[in-house]
């Protein structure tokens, strides 16, 4: 997409629809695709596919004048919020179950603040530019309660179990990832820019 935007090369453009078209058919099948280096459990799907690829699909689509594909990009950006979202927990959730129901297993418990802070600045850049006041207001507020899930002792960890429970669906749960920092600093300064409340500020 990026090459395209500065060269105009047709080759480009082509490479980059042949993506979408391939990557969108499986994002529709969970279960046809893995996300290796990690695993999905069995029966279930995982919120960073729809992350990434609402993002990279909302960039093209702006490159290359799609309407299709601008709401492809939206329709995954409100998958994460409608389906990921578990709102008795009030947060994100690593993964769901393809058919929709909810268990309390340890995948299911599993919630990544900087990674949920990555998703919601992708998905607030799409609300944005549709002006969806209420979405952004959603995000904003989750960017808060992500900040402050994943926040301990100075610095972001990793990987938390929702309910406290041991062990984390994630090995090096308890790791000061430097990208896990890099999602937060964006997530604040957007959210500030955003609202001009002054926390995301001190959060920043």
């Amino acid at each position: 997409t990026e090459y395209y935007k500065l060269t105009k090369n047709p080759i480009a453009k082509e490479i980059a629809l042949e993506i979408y078209e391939n990557t969108y058919r499986l994002i529709k099948n969970p279960g046809s695709y893995g996300v290796a280096p990690r695993t999905i459990p069995d029966g279930m799907e995982i919120h960073g596919v729809y992350m990434v690829f609402s993002f990279f699909y909302f960039n093209l689509a702006k490159v290359i004048n799609s309407k299709e594909i601008e709401d492809t990009a939206y329709s995954l950006a409100c998958k994460i919020l409608d389906r990921f979202y578990n709102p008795e927990k009030d947060a994100v959730i690593e993964f769901i179950r393809v058919d929709g129901t909810r268990q309390d297993t340890p995948a299911e418990r599993l919630c990544m603040p900087g990674h949920t802070l990555e998703t919601l600045w992708f998905i607030m850049t799409i609300f944005e530019d549709r002006n969806e006041q209420d979405k952004l207001k959603e995000c904003c507020r989750l960017v808060k309660r992500h900040f402050e899930l994943g926040w301990e002792n100075g610095s972001m960890c990793l990987a938390i179990d929702i309910d406290g429970k041991k062990p984390v669906f994630r090995d090096k749960a308890d790791f000061r990832a430097w990208w896990v920092h890099c999602e937060a600093l964006v997530a604040t300064a957007y959210a500030y820019k955003l609202t001009k409340d002054e926390e995301f500020m001190d959060m920043h």
